[in-house]
């Protein structure tokens, strides 16, 4: 009786295994199922994505309407499918998709925003509208990240005066008249009533922010459009807390300048700088701008203004470099000297002293020619040795006052020096470049290539390789023509000594010269001297020359390239300089100018955008 019970058991254990094994791999047969089934719908919508990517949206959604089908719920599928409806402008099929959607998940805010954009993009605004409030209201007036994905997305599917209602509802509820005032402002300038978005802008400039940054962006820009510029400077001047608010002051001097009204743009920036507390930051800061716009005249302007307070402003060292600087340019050297003396004998840093010491060594060197008086300042810098840079501009300087005096050995040795003073890569450049040209001054032709040569695969990237392969290029051509090569070594070192009438009639025998094998870089050379004396006329004949003499030259896009420079300074000129920039780009691309070529291009385009 046991052992039949035992074997009823051990059966009835049996049965009880096989059942958990059989259920065991039905599950395992399910788990594999709903994989395969997932892997295949991710290939399905990769697959998609790819023909989508490759603008076949025929294609992509004929394939997503059928997954959709399959999986009604997936947001994955019902996205892409309303992307490729939106592209094929389906937008009656999107709507249906997005309904049937929302009536499982009525409270979904990302499809219930694309609906509102679906409809509006079929015209039907009310409708839009209606949703738009109804997701609105259904939101918080606290949750602006939300009330600001609808307010843009009304922008983006201009709904033109139905956005400024909406936000002024917004605003009401909130108590807030700055709430969405980017905007409520792009709308009013789409309606070109620019004065008012001005006026929507405004408050926001005393947000240290990002939208603070954004709204003083957009005035500038209303400012620099000619349509919009009267009255955006309208709606700035009317504001009667303009006085007390330095952003906006900051603004109209910007704009002032560039518009070259200068007596505004003085006037608005010594307001900041008062309200601000007269630190004089501003003040410099408006001098520097000058400079850098070639407007010399207003940046001596505000340094006389400012060294004419001294009871109010006390000019740190940059105020007196950037007045000196605006000096030398127009030509005032005396008075130039005069201020960086003034800041020699005050400095209490020996940075400051070596600073006032090389800006003046340099006024002797190129303004004023007094080489030797130049050498006596950039020595002096020695006394006062710093870690500023000005003391190793001074010292690798000064070989250069050598090279003008023609003592190329002394000028090679002084390089040398300034050399183990480990100076920066770029300062380093410049000093073996020099050192490869007294060697061709020298007339040691073959050295000088070799110096060259090393130059360009140390500094593959420097400021001298242009010049660098220029000047292999002529000794490879005149090889052959040792009496052409010693003409142009002594032009050359007449130019670089400053004794151009002598430098002129070496070049133009050259250039005159039967043999002709060095005439091209010679008419270059006679249009970059030309140009340095200010005598465009005669740069653009010698150009034009080389263009027609040496159609092959590869010294004639350099040519091409300075003409367009030329005639991107005159107004009416820069059409036929923006043509041969165009044609470099297209036919000399390889050139080492091309860079500088696409920053000129680019200034050109926004000089004629904003015109």
């Amino acid at each position: 009786m046991t052992s039949i019970r035992f074997t009823a058991a051990v059966v009835l254990l049996s049965i009880l295994l096989l059942a958990s094994v059989d259920i065991s791999a039905q599950q395992e047969q399910g788990t594999a199922e709903t994989e395969i089934g997932q892997a295949e719908l991710n290939a399905n919508i990769n697959f998609c994505r790819g023909l989508m990517r490759e603008r076949n949206y025929e294609g992509a959604s004929a394939l997503l309407e059928t997954l959709y089908e399959k999986y009604p719920d997936n947001t994955v599928v019902i996205s892409l499918l309303i992307q490729c409806y939106d592209q094929l402008q389906y937008y009656t099929k999107a709507a249906e998709i997005i309904q049937r959607y929302l009536k499982n998940y009525p409270d979904n805010f990302n499809m219930r925003l694309l609906y509102a954009e679906v409809l509006a993009k079929q015209g039907e605004l009310d409708r839009s509208e209606d949703i738009y409030r109804q997701v609105a209201e259904s939101i918080a007036v606290s949750n602006v990240i939300r009330l600001q994905a609808i307010v843009q997305s009304m922008v983006r599917h201009n709904l033109g005066d139905r956005i400024i209602l909406f936000i002024d509802s917004l605003r009401a509820l909130a108590s807030d008249s700055t709430l969405f005032a980017i905007q409520r402002g792009s709308v009013l300038e789409s309606k070109k009533l620019y004065r008012e978005a001005v006026l929507e802008y405004y408050p926001l400039l005393r947000d240290t922010s990002r939208t603070g940054n954004d709204a003083e962006k957009r005035i500038m820009d209303l400012l620099d459009f000619a349509d919009s510029q009267q009255q955006a400077e309208e709606g700035l001047l009317a504001q009667s807390d303009l006085p007390e608010n330095a952003r906006a002051l900051k603004i109209l001097s910007t704009y002032y300048l560039k518009s070259g009204r200068f007596d505004e743009a003085f006037d608005f920036t010594v307001s900041r700088d008062s309200l601000e507390g007269f630190d004089g930051g501003t003040l410099l800061s408006y001098m520097q701008t000058c400079l850098e716009r070639k407007l010399y005249q207003q940046a001596a302007r505000m340094g006389e203004y400012l060294f004419g307070r001294r009871e109010i402003y006390r000019p740190g060292s940059e105020v007196y470099l950037v007045y000196a600087d605006a000096l030398v340019r127009l030509h005032r050297y005396d008075e130039a000297i005069a201020v960086l003396d003034d800041l020699f004998a005050t400095a209490q840093e020996d940075g400051v002293r070596v600073e006032a010491l090389y800006a003046l060594g340099l006024i002797h060197l190129d303004a004023l020619g007094d080489n030797d008086r130049a050498i006596d300042y950039f020595d002096s810098a020695q006394f006062f040795y710093s870690r500023n840079p000005a003391y190793l501009a001074a010292m690798m300087t000064r070989p250069i006052c050598y090279l003008r005096k023609g003592e190329l050995q002394k000028a090679a040795e002084d390089f040398d020096a300034g050399l183990k003073l480990n100076p920066p890569d770029e300062v380093r450049e410049r000093a073996e470049y020099y050192k490869a040209l007294i060697l061709f001054f020298e007339k040691q032709y073959d050295s000088s290539h070799v110096a060259l040569k090393k130059l360009l695969v140390d500094h593959p990237r420097g400021l001298y390789v242009n010049d660098a392969v220029r000047m292999m290029v002529i000794i490879d051509e005149a090889g052959d023509s040792p009496e052409q090569l010693y003409d142009y070594s002594n032009a050359l070192l007449f130019e670089e000594r400053r004794m151009s009438d002598s430098a002129m009639a070496g070049l133009s025998k050259i250039a005159n010269d039967p043999d002709a094998v060095l005439a091209d870089i010679a008419l270059l050379g006679l249009a970059e001297l030309s140009l340095s004396q200010a005598d465009s006329l005669a740069a653009v004949r010698y150009i034009d020359s080389l263009s027609i003499r040496f159609e092959d030259s590869y010294y004639r896009p350099y040519g091409l390239k300075l003409k367009a420079d030329i005639f991107a300074e005159t107004v009416e000129l820069r059409g036929q300089a923006v043509e041969i920039y165009r044609s470099l780009l297209e036919k000399h691309a390889n050139y080492p100018f091309i860079p500088a070529v696409r920053k000129k291009m680019r200034e050109l385009q926004e000089i004629s955008g904003s015109a």
